[in-house]
């Protein structure tokens, strides 16, 4: 039998199906069970601990996005059985650009008390950029949300380099610093950096196109853009790289 936690309704049952096509089309199957009231409780403990972060993000839809330690919730207060149509996305990108990525996993979610909580714990290794929405059947999108946790790494970079002549200028500084580029442009928006950056490396003999988002190697912080791109090990003989719309061409193109 389900607990009662305080004044609020205890939670007896969930039901569950699928339709086909759209929200509203034909139902093949439905179920309704009992819900564990230890389960609950778990639940409970996760969307109070949650609660209690300020966001790191707000979707679109009224959702929250929250980190903690050991993972990440999405709420939304409050919340109905059609806010959990269609399907919930998540991609991890990893701080490491030797680690594979990005790292995707289900979300958990549970509708209590009005509130809906979507759960997904955090990979084992340290994650740089998250991305994370909810489509229709469809696969139209109802809200996407891409943001970093690692702001305070790109902070450091940017301090690292701003008292330095950029290695070259183009829209965005780009400096050599050890391992990686640090591009930085002040004053700037986010449609300075919604162009795709083409990298390109001539190491060891070889080619290598390193093209990347700023959404994966960007942050958008404190009124300027500071994007992190890590560099071969080889030895380099030549550097290309700076900003293109696929089918239209180069915006910006500097050498190194």
């Amino acid at each position: 039998m389900a607990r009662r936690l305080g004044n609020r309704a205890p939670v007896l049952k969930l039901r569950a199906g699928e339709w086909r096509g759209r929200p509203g089309g034909a139902v093949l199957w439905e179920a309704e069970f009992p819900f564990d009231s230890a389960e609950t409780d778990a639940y409970r403990r996760e969307y109070e601990a949650v609660a209690e972060r300020p966001p790191r993000a707000r979707p679109l839809g009224n959702w929250s996005a929250h980190v903690l330690d050991h993972g990440m919730g999405f709420l939304k207060d409050p919340c109905g059985a059609s806010d959990l149509r269609g399907s919930f996305f998540l991609r991890m990108y990893p701080a490491d650009p030797i680690l594979p990525g990005p790292y995707a996993r289900r979300f958990a979610v549970v509708r209590i008390d009005g509130q809906c909580l979507l759960w997904a714990p955090l990979p084992p290794w340290a994650v740089a950029t998250v991305s994370a929405g909810q489509r229709e059947i469809d696969e139209a999108v109802l809200w996407e949300a891409t943001f970093h946790l690692n702001v305070e790494r790109h902070r450091r970079a940017w301090a690292a380099v701003r008292s330095k002549a950029p290695t070259v200028r183009g829209t965005f500084d780009v400096h050599r610093r050890g391992a990686e580029l640090v591009y930085v442009r002040e004053l700037c928006e986010e449609g300075d950096a919604a162009a795709r950056f083409f990298l390109h490396v001539r190491a060891g003999g070889t080619h290598r196109n390193l093209d990347f988002d700023f959404e994966r190697r960007g942050v958008l912080t404190d009124g300027r853009c500071v994007a992190l791109a890590p560099l071969p090990e080889q030895d380099i003989d030549r550097i290309r790289t700076g900003q293109f719309v696929p089918g239209k061409g180069e915006l910006w193109s500097v050498e190194l």
